[in-house]
């Protein structure tokens, strides 16, 4: 995850959530808007 942030490149998604899911209850940022986070593309 941290070579996603150190070099962006076409193999990652940054992704924009409003709320995640954890242990089944709706969590949301409390700094900020949205969540976000990297993932690898298939």
């Amino acid at each position: 995850m941290a070579d996603a942030i150190n070099k962006p490149s076409e193999e990652y998604v940054e992704i924009f959530c409003r709320y995640i899911y954890k242990n089944g209850r709706r969590i949301y940022p409390k700094n900020g808007k949205s969540f976000h986070f990297y993932i690898r593309r298939k």
